[in-house]
């Protein structure tokens, strides 16, 4: 890997920080210290540097904070058990039936015993996690923040965080820049870092010039990628100049894992691995082959030890959640994780802590081999690692009748009222066709135990509107609008109705329950009404209400209304009036059928002989479902027709629309 160049930066702010770090040691009132910087500025490197210079009176707590995934929470709390690994409280932060009121509590008592403690704490970038919608997940992920920023009194604490992170509380903090500081001259050079890489990087030294100074190394790193993948350094430069932020490589990295789509998947391999990770582990995680060297060199760095780390700044490259194709990677991590932490059972001991809670984090996503009886066996320290095995069942795995289990679990054996457990046992017995009635059950207590919850909310009135409970799912939306905007305020924002309304709509209108569809789009407000996912679902409706006034379809679903009973096909045609449209009800050997109307007129069927069919569609055999335009001569003669051109979906259309004439829910199965 080589070193990474000197961040004079870091070395100066070290200094500043470290001086208080020794009044405090000494007993001294010292404020926070929260440390902000771009991608690139070292601010694990700061962490590291301090960590390391700490007097030794000092009890030193630097977690991991691992990308937010569904058991973050348990794994910050367990980090702080790890401190004091013999105590009740840390019995309580390993027991998954204790509640998180009383986990928290443990927690900041365990920090309350230790006289003199140092917190250095990396916030990550950020980023989303399956089920992080649900405030639950969210809530807990805040409270381990606030605690780790806000210790008891002997505690002083260190916060590097990316640029515009808030800090959580309020009162006095010190606040420091970290600028980054780059020597691009001397880091593009250096032989050590690049090994077989070193010609790209000299390439994009030339190109760049002076301009290299201004970007951070880990810039510098993927530029470094992009050129050797085959990119053109001047692209490459201009993109660079143009925009100071990884987020402005995007569009090049898209292209270079086209050309390379190995890479892609050998970067969403090692980005399995959430903490650092010896090097000979990552080589057979990443199967790499000729792509290993671009992996190595740009996308990961040194994290001591012999470890490596995947960069944090880089997850949104490989942002997709987790899917079958990474089941293998997740398992070679479990057989590394199960080697490291020695014990079957983690209350044995916390002295490996890390181990063991990225143990069951892998078992989750690899569904480990013996399945839920294998899981449980491993005995879980906390409900979030039971809700993470869940989720990785019933969306990764589509276990949906094993997930089930798992929540089922949780409810059993640990906590009855626990509403994300309630939703997705609910969810998962609906998706595997099992207990309809526990499934109504599970997801009303869920809305109840957490009624501002849109989620929960959206999945339990569009389970009704499928089970066409249609009273029940009509009360249940008007609740939901109450419960979760009760002012009216969020309706038109970027975040409910997409959150709510659009899958209560979308459920009605797959059921044909179309007053309610009506209902919710009408619910969703400016700005979000005009977006074009609403816009198609209104357009839906009313091709949905036409068809069932009319007793039949004149138009493809997919034309939009506005579009309906104007001449597309036969615009422009001389001598041609008395337009109508429709399409072809029945073909035999003798007649073809047709539906036809004009706009405001009701529907006639009309024969045509095969023969005239041929003359008049110039040779376009008849298919039967095919929608048509007919016009005719001022005496009233039929004289055009022309089918709508088909699309890829044409027979599943007219499928859905047959059956749905014939009093079927309009879904695609």
């Amino acid at each position: 890997m080589g070193s990474s160049i000197a961040l004079p930066a870091v070395d100066g702010l070290q200094e500043r920080i470290a001086a208080s770090i020794e009044r405090h040691a000494r007993g001294a009132a010292v404020s926070p210290q929260l440390v902000l910087g771009r991608a690139g500025a070292g601010r694990r490197v700061l962490l590291g540097k301090l960590s390391a210079a700490a007097p030794g009176e000092l009890r030193v707590l630097e977690p991991e904070f691992p990308a937010v995934s569904l058991d973050t929470p348990a794994h910050l709390l367990l980090q702080i058990a790890a401190l004091d690994a013999s105590s009740a409280e840390a019995g309580v932060l390993t027991e998954p039936k204790e509640r998180w009121a009383e986990r928290i509590s443990a927690a900041r008592r365990i920090l309350e015993r230790v006289e003199r403690g140092l917190v250095l704490l990396r916030v990550p970038p950020g980023g989303t996690a399956p089920g992080l919608e649900q405030r639950q997940l969210a809530r807990e992920i805040s409270d381990v923040v606030a605690l780790l920023t806000a210790p008891p009194p002997g505690w002083m604490v260190v916060a590097a965080a990316p640029v515009g992170w808030q800090w959580p509380h309020a009162g006095p903090i010190e606040q420091h820049s970290l600028r980054v500081i780059t020597n691009a001259v001397g880091f593009l050079s250096d032989g050590s870092i690049w090994n077989g890489l070193q010609p790209h990087a000299a390439r994009l030294s030339q190109v760049l010039g002076e301009e290299a100074d201004r970007c951070s190394p880990l810039q510098l790193r993927v530029a470094v990628a992009l050129v050797a993948g085959g990119l053109d350094p001047q692209r490459v430069s201009a993109v660079l100049q143009a925009g100071q932020s990884l987020r402005a490589l995007e569009g090049l990295l898209g292209e270079l894992f086209q050309r390379r789509p190995r890479l892609l998947q050998a970067l969403r391999r090692v980005a399995c691995a959430r903490i650092p990770v010896a090097r000979a582990v990552l080589e057979d995680v990443a199967q790499a082959g000729p792509e290993a060297e671009i992996l190595f060199h740009c996308f990961l760095y040194d994290a001591g030890g012999g470890a490596l780390r995947f960069h944090d700044q880089l997850r949104w490259v490989v942002a997709a959640h987790p899917d079958l194709t990474l089941q293998s990677a997740h398992r070679r991590l479990l057989d590394h994780y199960l080697s490291l932490d020695g014990e079957r059972d983690p209350r044995k001991g916390l002295r490996n802590v890390l181990p063991w809670v990225e143990k069951f984090h892998h078992a989750a996503l690899a569904d480990v081999e013996g399945g839920v009886d294998a899981w449980l066996a491993m005995r879980p320290p906390s409900r979030e690692q039971y809700w993470e095995y869940g989720w990785s069942l019933s969306y990764v795995h589509q276990k949906y009748a094993a997930s089930a289990r798992v929540f089922e679990r949780v409810l059993t054996d640990l906590d009855p009222d626990d509403n994300y457990a309630l939703h997705y046992f609910a969810f998962n017995l609906d998706r595997a066709g099992l207990r309809r009635v526990d499934a109504e059950e599970s997801f009303r207590k869920a809305v109840e135990g957490d009624p501002s919850n849109a989620w929960w909310n959206a999945r339990y009135v569009s389970f009704l509107t499928e089970r066409a409970k249609l009273d029940a799912a009509s009360r249940a939306f008007q609740a939901a609008l109450e419960n979760v905007d009760p002012d009216g305020e969020l309706s038109g924002g970027n975040w409910l109705p997409y959150q709510l309304h659009l899958h209560v709509i979308r459920a009605a209108l797959e059921c044909s329950h179309l007053d309610l569809a009506e209902r919710a789009l009408d619910a969703v407000k400016a700005p979000a009404s005009g977006d074009a996912k609403f816009k198609a679902l209104r357009d839906q409706l009313l091709f949905l209400r036409e068809t069932r006034r009319l007793r039949e379809a004149l138009f493809p679903s997919w034309v939009a209304p506005a579009d309906w009973w104007q001449p597309r096909l036969l615009r422009g045609r001389e001598g041609l009036t008395n337009v109508r449209f429709g399409r072809v009800v029945e073909v035999d050997d003798e007649l073809v059928v047709l539906a036809l109307a004009a706009k405001g007129s009701a529907v006639t069927y009309h024969d045509l002989t095969r023969g005239d069919w041929s003359a008049l569609s110039r040779g376009v055999p008849p298919v039967a479902g095919a929608f048509v335009e007919v016009a005719a001569t001022p005496t009233g003669e039929v004289a055009a027709l022309e089918s709508i051109a088909a699309r890829p979906e044409s027979e599943a259309e007219v499928t859905r629309i047959l059956r749905y004439l014939a009093g079927s829910p309009w879904r695609s199965s």
